[in-house]
């Protein structure tokens, strides 16, 4: 995940999601998702930051039955940035809150699927903020799935 904005550099976090997802209507899916990982910093090492999303997004999924299959997704949710040693409190106080709009592209085999998904974030201001920062950013995300 890449996020930055006009006013500062761009900080690259480095880590992973679970989603769990419920396909009720033939193209529709509503899907809930968890994220995390930590600052990468040039040189590969970790930064002192970490980061934690949660979203609650709706996928409209164009040949669901296919074995190829490619969809288009909006959601919202929350995102923390904090020091990875920051308190329960201070973590509290990070929150902003976010949307996002993406498309993936899955390739199915029975049960099984693998799937590649761009991401794109824009954040709000935390409660504290006064003079909010537009903070924006994206993710390219690799992974399987397993239906039942």
């Amino acid at each position: 995940t890449e996020l930055g904005s006009e006013h500062g550099p761009t900080m690259t976090f480095g880590g992973a999601a679970v989603a769990v997802r419920y396909r009720g209507w033939r193209h529709l899916e509503l899907e809930l998702s968890f994220g995390g990982g930590r600052e990468r910093l040039a040189d590969g090492h970790d930064g002192d930051l970490a980061i934690g999303t949660g979203t609650l997004a709706a996928r409209y999924r164009f040949n669901p039955t296919r074995p190829w299959n490619w969809w288009l997704l909006a959601g919202a949710g929350s995102t923390v940035i904090a020091p990875h040693v920051s308190t329960e409190m201070e973590r509290a106080a990070a929150h902003r809150p976010h949307v996002a709009i993406g498309a993936g592209l899955e390739r199915r085999w029975d049960r099984f699927a693998l799937h590649f998904e761009l991401r794109a974030l824009s954040l709000g201001p935390t409660v504290d903020e006064r003079a909010p920062l537009q903070l924006g950013g994206g993710n390219f995300a690799a992974g399987a799935s397993y239906y039942f």
